[in-house]
């Protein structure tokens, strides 16, 4: 089928789904209608554009889409598809040329095929994996997967927090680094290596009280390595505290 047959085809199919009359083309709809007329552009870049610039639109778009149009166009047929999934999984296009194909059967596979995925998705491409997981651990339909990517997000986070931490500890605002780190609780409320970074911080600024409280909330949530913890120059005002001792009694062989 012609280009210009498949963009009259799926531009009736897209207005009949949408329920568009002459003159009704508003917001969003109007912009998927216009991305939908260069989608079968006969130039390979043209499409790619008009795919980004759909995923781009957001939810919104991926329910004004309309349905597969069968037996117009296989390709069409494959980038609306792929269209719905980059948005479900916030694939954008860097990350999408990173891992190439990584994720195009994701939502098929069992909950563990899923978690063993999205490692690999954070092995492949680090920091640049955040929006995807963050999009998995809101809409994925199994809890485990969910919650595994909560704990990968916030661990990423994490490492960004760190860093941007680093000017304000130079400078002796202790109170702002822990401010800083304390963001990525709103990723992961439970992860223990935020807890344990942030009884870091406060054992800098002399907060031991508080600093001991942090520590025991990451034994309790699972960091339990007292080995790293004699090494940590962080912790130094926590470890002479006679409560760290007793941290390490309860805890050193793992969360009661």
């Amino acid at each position: 089928m012609s280009a210009s047959r498949v963009l009259a085809v799926l531009l009736a199919v897209f207005a009949l789904h949408a329920g568009l009359v002459p003159g009704q083309e508003l917001g969003v709809e109007e912009e998927v209608r216009r991305h939908l007329g260069t989608l079968a552009s006969p130039d390979p870049e043209i499409r790619d554009a008009a795919e980004d610039s759909l995923v781009s639109l957001g939810d919104a778009a991926a329910r004004s889409l309309p349905p597969a149009v069968e037996a117009a166009d296989p390709e069409i047929e494959w980038r609306l598809e792929r269209v719905r999934r980059r948005i479900r999984l916030a694939l954008g296009r860097d990350l999408l040329d990173l891992v190439h194909g990584l994720l195009d059967d994701f939502e098929e596979r069992p909950f563990r095929g899923r978690i063993e995925r999205l490692a690999l998705l954070v092995r492949v491409a680090g920091e640049a994996s955040l929006p995807t997981l963050e999009a998995v651990a809101a809409n994925d339909p199994h809890a485990e997967v969910r919650r595994r990517a909560r704990r990968m997000a916030g661990e990423l986070d994490l490492g960004i927090r760190v860093r941007e931490a680093q000017p304000l500890l130079a400078a002796g605002d202790y109170a702002g680094a822990v401010r800083r780190v304390e963001m990525s609780l709103s990723i992961d409320p439970e992860a223990p290596l935020v807890h344990y970074q942030i009884a870091c911080y406060l054992s800098l600024a002399g907060r031991v009280d508080d600093g001991i409280a942090a520590l025991e909330r990451a034994c309790a949530l699972g960091f339990t390595n007292f080995y790293h913890m004699e090494e940590d120059p962080e912790l130094a005002r926590l470890r002479a505290d006679p409560r760290f001792e007793e941290l390490r009694a309860r805890y050193e062989e793992g969360p009661p």
